[in-house]
């Protein structure tokens, strides 16, 4: 008919309506068993991983699976404790400590 406009729920797929009620539960499902699959494999991993391109000075303190990206620094008096994350670029430098399960990101 001219002069009528479809309405949004006659032209999107009617599984495509259910969508945005589903996406807050499903969201916050994703994030739960990201948290969980984390911290299990945190747990099996002991030893530091340390990115070839990462300076980590040999006198700093690293906790157990803690993990430090590229082009990352660590200085000598830093402490960085179990299961620390320090993404690419980040820098820990002084007498800084940083406890367990801590995430360190630029920006």
């Amino acid at each position: 008919m001219p002069g009528s406009e479809p309405h949004f729920g006659d032209t999107v797929p009617p599984l495509m309506n259910l969508l945005p009620r589903a996406w807050g539960p499903l969201s916050s499902a994703f994030r739960q068993l990201s948290r969980r699959t984390s911290h299990a494999v945190a747990e099996k991993m002991v030893e530091p991983f340390i990115h070839p391109t990462a300076v980590v000075h040999p006198d700093a303190t690293l906790g157990q699976a803690v993990s430090i990206g590229p082009f990352c620094t660590v200085g000598s008096l830093a402490k960085l404790g179990n299961a620390c994350k320090l993404y690419p670029g980040a820098h820990v430098f002084g007498r800084t400590q940083l406890g367990d399960n801590c995430v360190l990101l630029t920006g």
